[in-house]
């Protein structure tokens, strides 16, 4: 089949046996065929012998891998270093990919050739966010909202300096681009990782929003990230991600000198903030992010 081959990165802990499947099924579904997955089984031996013994067999191609390191990070490093073809996605055992997900991703990627076919690009669609109740502990059941828009339709680099609103299901890396650069996830931290590898990769290449939603972040009500770690751990690790962006070289989109001098920043879609005239724009990431987050009352 014509077009760029996609990997997909299935990371479970093999708690979800349940959910899983839905997330392979969604894959299943899909109506670009061009792709194959690697599913990381993050456990020991009984848990990739009892995820094997789940797997069954699927019409695209895939393969396992077993994680042992700890971290959420340690699984989606492995699926990335097992990746082969163009771009690299990923989607969680409660992820579900609608069914022109990856044929989404394949004709922004031709448009971008059209114009230059050297192009490296991240792709970034939109997602919906629906409410899931569990068994009590992690795998899902039964949805209890309707599909809610979330997330922020476009990204903003800017805005994604202070905090993340880009779920990992909702993007397709250039996989040899990323390589090059030599970007990885952090294994260090407990959470947000995917937020330091977005943002590692967007400050070095641009990212393509696209006006479609394609993907469905289950929002769980137990037994998920935001529950098993404390606001403590999610506001150490946001810092430690701004402290080591902070070392890294941005490049900014177009427009955005303006935007700092001025400090204007949207927030919701529908609401300007405007802070002080000028910021020096030799100014480190930390320092803008500070004094950003004090004026959007986000920080005292």
């Amino acid at each position: 089949m014509a077009g760029p081959r996609f990997c997909v990165v299935v990371r479970t802990q093999g708690r979800r046996p349940a959910g899983l499947r839905q997330a392979l099924e969604s894959l299943e579904d899909q109506e670009y065929s061009n792709f194959g997955v690697v599913v990381v089984v993050h456990g020991d031996g009984g848990v990739l012998a009892d995820v094997e013994q789940q797997l069954g067999e699927w019409s695209f191609e895939y393969e396992v891998c077993q994680c042992e390191g700890s971290g959420r990070a340690a699984p989606l490093n492995l699926g990335f270093e097992n990746a082969d073809g163009d771009y690299l996605c990923f989607l969680d055992d409660d992820d579900l990919a609608k069914p022109d997900w990856l044929s989404t991703f394949a004709e922004t990627d031709a448009e971008v050739k059209k114009s230059d076919d050297q192009a490296h690009v991240i792709l970034r669609a939109q997602c919906h966010v629906q409410d899931w109740a569990t068994d009590g502990s992690y795998e899902p059941l039964r949805a209890t909202s309707e599909l809610l828009r979330v997330f922020d339709d476009t990204f903003d680099l800017l805005k994604h300096l202070c905090d993340n609103s880009t779920p990992i299901c909702t993007l397709a890396y250039p996989l040899e681009r990323i390589r090059e650069l030599d970007i990885s996830f952090d294994e260090t931290l407990p959470v947000l990782e995917d937020w330091y590898f977005l943002m590692s990769a967007a400050c070095q290449m641009p990212v393509l929003s696209i006006p479609k939603r394609t993907s469905i972040y289950r929002r769980l009500d137990h037994g998920n990230s935001f529950n098993e770690h404390s606001n403590n751990e999610w506001q150490v690790a946001r810092e430690r991600v701004i402290a080591m962006l902070d070392r890294q070289r941005v490049i900014l989109p177009k427009g955005s000198a303006s935007r700092i001098a001025e400090a204007r920043f949207a927030l919701g879609g529908t609401t300007s903030y405007k802070a002080v005239n000028t910021l020096k724009l030799l100014g480190s990431i930390r320092q803008i992010s500070k004094r950003l987050l004090r004026r959007l009352g986000l920080r005292r």
